[in-house]
């Protein structure tokens, strides 16, 4: 993985930060917070995907292998970023892995798996 890939992994906290405000500002009026979270969650998948369509020609992903390699180090810093600011503004860890369970809903889990295929998927339908 390149310097460059890394660093298009960046705008995407941008996305993300964008996406909870609409979350909290918007969603969280007309739902409730579960709600919000999945609609939040989704709508994320779909930014993040347009995003990566958009910079597909810059991130330069010569094969499959590369695609799932840029996918899989993208996942691993959305999960260090996410632990790291949670930390540092004093979340709990209980707190922190609360989008983490699936089963009470918190689908959060199904964007890292999203995040970490994008890549691939973006290459397949531009290679196609």
């Amino acid at each position: 993985m390149s310097t460059f890939q890394f660093l298009l992994w960046l705008p995407m906290i941008l996305l993300a930060v964008l996406n909870g405000l609409l979350r909290e500002y918007f969603f969280r009026k007309w739902m409730n917070e579960l709600s919000a979270h999945q609609l939040s969650t989704l709508f994320l998948m779909v930014l993040c995907f347009l995003y990566v369509w958009l910079i597909f020609p810059f991130l330069r992903i010569e094969n499959d292998q590369n695609a799932w390699v840029v996918g899989v180090v993208w996942v691993i810093l959305t999960i260090v970023f996410e632990f790291l600011i949670g930390l540092m503004s004093k979340k709990s860890k209980k707190m922190i892995f609360k989008d983490y369970h699936l089963s009470a809903g918190r689908i959060w889990v199904l964007f890292l798996i999203f995040l970490g295929l994008v890549p691939y998927l973006v290459y397949i339908l531009n290679k196609g």
